[in-house]
């Protein structure tokens, strides 16, 4: 008995030992497959990206392309007062990020600018910040539809790309929602206007006046929002991350502990669930057999 015990024993304890190697040999592979490199942590990377993302000074940028006719039946949306047999016009947002590390900060932070004013881009906001060591850079630059792609794929050409995407937004209800609601808050200013020229005690004119300084406060912030619509303001977006540090290899000491403590983490994990998997199948198994005594005793 405690031959066969001890016998038992030392296998379980081969079979855990056996997946813990599997486990930590796996996980140290594919760390030498990722070959990693670091200039900085990835959190600060993305906490340096996501300031930047969420200045308020930030331009938002709009373009705009032509529907033909045979789509433009088949659009729940329409202008109005659009005159039938002409293509829509379709409002959209694009807007790229593009992050990257360089080692070599100020050469590339020039090369990033002479690119953009041979693309005839316009940068619409500008970040620089940090010592020389630990400097980085962020452009919002807009640049004209038809050169976004080729001007997205190059801007990914400086420095090491750790992170990029490019996103599109239908913005055309947007734009007819700004413009219904123009058209209503003007119809309700001529009403007021209308009053106005009626005469009536002090506080009602006041009052008037009051109502008139809001609509054309409203107004005056539409035609802002508007303005970014119009055909000569048509850009696209692309914001530009750039971080300097100095590239560091991994070590294989750090890839070890790594790799170890990622294999604790995951081991005892996958071993928790198998354990807790084993005593519902036990527990399952254990009801069923219960329910089947049960039910043969009560037949008569």
């Amino acid at each position: 008995m405690t031959h066969t015990f001890k016998s038992r024993f030392r296998k379980t304890l081969l079979w855990l030992a056996t997946g813990f190697v599997l486990f930590f040999l796996f996980r140290l592979a594919y760390g030498f497959m990722e070959d990693v490199v670091e200039y900085v942590e990835y959190e600060d990377l993305m906490g340096l990206a996501n300031s930047a993302d969420g200045e308020q000074s930030m331009k938002r940028n709009y373009a705009s392309y032509q529907i033909p006719n045979k789509l433009q039946k088949a659009s729940p949306i329409s202008a109005p007062n659009q005159p039938i047999g002409t293509g829509q016009n379709q409002k959209y947002e694009r807007v790229a990020n593009v992050r990257t590390r360089s080692e070599r900060f100020s050469d590339d932070e020039k090369a990033v600018k002479t690119k953009i004013r041979d693309f005839n881009g316009i940068i619409q906001y500008e970040k620089n910040q940090g010592n020389p060591g630990s400097r980085n850079l962020f452009l919002q630059i807009g640049v004209a539809p038809a050169l976004f792609d080729s001007f997205y794929l190059e801007m990914q050409e400086f420095g090491k790309v750790w992170f990029k995407e490019s996103t599109k937004t239908d913005m055309t209800s947007e734009f007819l929602r700004l413009n219904a609601k123009r058209a209503s808050l003007e119809k309700t200013r001529a009403a007021l206007m209308e009053l106005k020229n009626r005469g009536g005690n002090i506080e009602e004119f006041v009052s008037l006046e009051n109502n008139l300084l809001e609509i054309e406060k409203q107004l005056q912030e539409l035609g802002v929002e508007l303005g970014s619509y119009d055909e000569e303001n048509e850009f696209c977006t692309v914001r530009f991350y750039l971080v300097e540090g100095q590239e560091q290899e991994v070590g294989i000491f750090e890839r070890l502990m790594n790799a170890l403590e990622w294999t604790i983490t995951y081991y005892l994990l996958f071993l928790f669930c198998l354990i807790l998997g084993l005593v519902a199948a036990w527990l399952a198994l254990a009801v069923v057999d219960k329910w089947g005594v049960m039910t043969k005793f009560n037949q008569p």
